[in-house]
Parts: C-alpha cells; sequence; structure tokens
C-alpha cells in the first residue's frame, strides 16, 4: 500500500487499523487513535496512576493531552497530492 498517496481520511484509518507505526506520544502516554470518519476522530488514552497528582486526581494538563490530539488530526479531503496557490 503506497501511504503518500492517501487522502488525510484514508491515512487516519489505516492508523486505526495499526498500518502505520505507532507515534512516540501513544508509546509514552498511550494515547492512539480508535476511529475517524468525514466528521470525527476519536483518541482513547489509559487513566494510568502516573498521570494523577499526589492526590490521586487528573490535573488539567491530562485533560489537555487528550482533547488537542483530535484537534491535529483535521483532515484535508482536497485529495492526495493537492496543490494550494496562496
Amino acid at each position: 500500500m503506497e501511504l503518500l498517496a492517501l487522502s488525510g481520511l484514508e491515512r487516519m484509518q489505516a492508523s486505526d487499523k495499526g498500518l502505520f507505526p505507532r507515534p512516540p506520544i501513544n508509546h509514552l502516554f498511550g494515547l492512539k487513535p480508535e476511529s475517524s470518519t468525514a466528521e470525527e476522530t476519536t483518541f482513547v488514552m489509559p487513566s494510568s496512576p502516573w498521570l494523577q497528582s499526589g492526590a490521586g486526581v487528573f490535573l488539567p494538563g491530562t485533560a489537555a493531552l487528550v482533547a488537542d490530539a483530535p484537534l491535529g488530526s483535521d483532515l484535508d479531503e482536497s485529495g492526495a497530492g493537492a496543490s494550494f496557490a496562496l
């Protein structure tokens, strides 16, 4: 499969299926894409005890980490190899 020829949605769906190598953030936090459509992308992350504070609660930074992942996966559906004039 020529991965660079895939559209953004096809790349995300291939990542969902494990066809791409796992990114470093997956190894560190366990954050990974679960499903992708043209309208939404869902990420999951285990609630590891080492992400908790000394009082046993999750800090806002942990929520921000999970919330930011779908924002970074905004899909450009203009097609593979498309170019844009500025």
